[in-house]
């Protein structure tokens, strides 16, 4: 059974237009890896309290989007011969994830070149996957569908939510983010091999974990040149840790179920409060350096 028997546009390939396909290539990239770039920056330099909230809601998107793929086992056409994309297509996680992300910015900052934006983006990013011939048009549909339930229930429940978590202290928070984990676990049972699942429910956990441990507020500099450089260093922060699991993941004999949820786990506690942390701590230094008076002002 496919998804929607909408019309399909032939598969792109680099022969018919090599500029255009690897335009495509590069969208699908930032649909995909290049969260691993686009999350920090809201995290590091934008905002910290959006950008924890944003990881949150991203890791639970990606968790539903990899349950539903492989609960409908619908097909991706018969054309795409990628095993790095996976077997199942719908619904399509470069459309779903796209909008809970660009979505979330709009819906922040409510500025029409914000919206303007994210809408381009979550166009581009979705057609790339349907040009080249990795999803029906149903899948992207069925993609958006999801994006905007996700955005309608966030909107509506993330103030009273974050409330009571706030009013109930870090035991409640850490009693919410467990009892999330541990249905999501219930959920994944039957699909233990697919490690996009289980590094989802990870990255979740992780990300929960630091959340509750690290306090929201942040150090921020008032000029570009200054978020450009927190932005560099967080990112090449992040980079290393990327760099040392896959290092520590070769040479311990782990399964990849238990590998990805753990990997993924420790990046997104890196990410949300060890590399905060870490940056918080070298901006409050500089700035008692430039506050401390000098010896020749004695």
């Amino acid at each position: 059974m496919d998804a929607l028997p909408l019309p399909q546009l032939p598969p792109l390939q680099a022969a018919d237009s090599p500029i255009l396909y690897t335009v495509l290539q590069g969208l699908l990239w930032l649909g995909a890896n290049g969260f691993l770039f686009l999350l920090p920056l809201v995290v590091f330099t934008l905002n910290r309290r959006l950008g924890v909230r944003l990881v949150l809601v991203f890791a639970l998107s990606a968790v539903i989007n990899c349950l539903l793929k492989n609960l409908l086992e619908l097909p991706r056409p018969q054309a795409m011969e990628i095993d790095s994309y996976g077997t199942f297509g719908f619904p399509s996680s470069h459309a779903h994830l796209g909008v809970v992300f660009w979505g979330m910015l709009a819906l922040h900052w409510r500025r029409w070149s914000i919206s303007l934006l994210a809408l381009l983006m979550v166009l581009l990013t979705s057609a790339a996957p349907l040009l080249l011939k990795l999803h029906f048009s149903g899948d992207i549909l069925g993609g958006w569908a999801l994006g905007l339930i996700t955005l309608v229930l966030t909107w509506r429940y993330q103030q009273p939510v974050e409330a009571f978590l706030v009013e109930h202290g870090p035991l409640m928070q850490l009693g919410v983010a467990l009892a999330i984990t541990t249905l999501c676990w219930l959920l994944a049972g039957f699909y233990l091999d697919d490690p996009l699942l289980t590094g989802s429910i990870g990255f979740f956990i992780g990300c929960a974990l630091a959340a509750i441990a690290h306090p929201h507020d942040a150090i921020h500099p008032n000029t570009l040149i200054g978020l450009g450089l927190r932005y560099i260093s967080g990112m090449l922060l992040v980079i290393l840790m990327v760099a040392a699991l896959q290092r520590l993941s070769s040479q311990l004999v782990l399964s990849e179920t238990l590998a990805s949820s753990a990997a993924l786990a420790i990046l997104g506690g890196w990410l949300v409060g060890g590399v905060p942390t870490l940056l918080d701590f070298l901006a409050s230094f500089s700035v008692r350096a430039q506050t401390q008076p000098s010896d020749s002002d004695d």
